[in-house]
C-alpha cells in the first residue's frame, strides 16, 4: 500500500480576520512496511500537516491517496495517531 498526499494550502485564521499560509506545496508518500518522521524545528508546520493527514482538520485544499484513489473511512479505522500534547 502507498499513502499519498499532496497538501497545496492550508491557512489558519488570525485574530481581525487575518489568515497566514501554515503549509503550501506539500508532497509526500509512505509505504507501507517502511518507517517514515516528519522532522523540522518548531514552528514549521509538521503538527499542522498531522492533522491534515489524519483528516483532524478538513480546511486545506489538496488531496489524501492510498494507492492511487481517494481515501475511505477504512483507512481510519485502521491507522492511528496521538497528538504531541497527549
Amino acid at each position: 500500500m502507498v499513502f499519498e498526499w499532496n497538501i497545496l494550502q492550508y491557512k489558519v485564521k488570525l485574530k481581525k480576520k487575518k489568515t497566514l499560509t501554515v503549509l503550501r506545496n506539500i508532497t509526500g508518500r509512505a509505504e507501507s512496511g517502511s518507517f517514515s518522521a516528519i522532522m523540522g524545528p518548531s514552528g514549521c508546520g509538521k503538527t499542522s500537516l498531522m492533522d491534515c493527514l489524519v483528516l483532524r482538520t478538513r480546511d486545506f485544499k489538496g488531496e489524501l491517496a492510498l494507492d492511487g484513489k481517494p481515501l475511505t473511512g477504512e483507512f481510519y479505522t485502521n491507522t492511528g495517531y496521538v497528538n504531541q500534547k497527549e
